[in-house]
């Protein structure tokens, strides 16, 4: 008789599917954070590009005076203008020759204009909690030169840690849920087999041959229960030839054997 453990030990289907099961949670929870990350980068471009554009409209007079005529009210009126947006970091104005001749910094009093041939290779860089934009400056679609945007973002890493109870709460109930559905449905795909199993235990006992399994499944297990009943139709049919075989060479007198006709 087979040892019922079997079920049970490490390399079981039922364990098999329950690690299956979350593995494919596992990954799946992987690629939605992974194709988060990727739409909030995506949209922390869009808006960062969104904000450069209305900075730039709303500066566009003042930058004109500073780069021809070089109006120093009109550097601290800009310097105004651009102390309402939190976000912004700081600026620097260059001319058409590369060279500042405006910079803006919101905190950082020892602030010094970056090399812009680099940051002209590099438009769109991302560090740290900043992301550093460059475009042309532009006024009346006419281009004054060129700026330099620092903006404060808030990347995925301080989303992640601002909320990382509820992330981990959230990662916990989803684990749990997710392996008391694998048991279930673990449980639900072995329970045919071993009910199939305990079955063939009792073949060995009389009159086990008129015994046949039944399941309401339409699917490979019913198909399965099929065959073993099938089976057991022709063990049952051959048990009894052996018997009528046993009886005729057993018995002490004389016997003809004939066919229906006699032959």
């Amino acid at each position: 008789m087979p040892d019922k453990r079997y079920f049970y030990y490490k390399g079981s289907i039922k364990r098999w599917l329950i690690a299956i099961i979350l593995i494919v949670n596992i990954i799946t929870t992987s690629m939605a954070l992974l194709l988060f990350t990727y739409w909030y980068t995506k949209e922390q471009h869009k808006n960062n590009l969104e904000l450069t554009r209305t900075i730039t409209d709303v500066i566009g007079q003042s930058v004109a005076k500073i780069v021809l005529l070089n109006d120093v009210s009109a550097a601290a009126d800009l310097s105004s203008s651009l102390a309402s947006f939190s976000q912004l970091n700081s600026v620097v104005l260059y001319n058409q020759s590369k060279k500042p001749i405006y910079q803006y910094a919101k905190d950082d009093k020892s602030f010094t204009a970056p090399d812009l041939d680099e940051a002209l290779k590099h438009p769109f860089v991302f560090k740290g909690d900043e992301v550093t934009i460059t475009t042309d400056a532009l006024y009346n679609g006419k281009k004054l030169g060129y700026i330099i945007f620092k903006i404060s973002v808030v990347g995925v890493l301080a989303i992640l840690q601002a909320h990382l109870f509820e992330i981990l709460t959230v990662l916990v109930l989803l684990f749990v849920f997710s392996f008391a559905l694998a048991n279930y449905y673990a449980k639900k795909f072995t329970k045919p087999i071993i009910k199939l199993v305990k079955f063939l235990e009792n073949i060995d006992t009389d009159g086990f041959f008129k015994e046949r399994i039944y399941t309401e499944a339409q699917n490979e297990y019913g198909l399965l229960y099929d065959e073993v009943n099938t089976m057991l139709a022709k063990m049952q049919r051959s048990q009894k030839d052996l018997k009528i075989a046993a009886v005729a060479f057993e018995t002490q007198s004389g016997m003809t054997i004939t066919d229906k006709d006699n032959i």
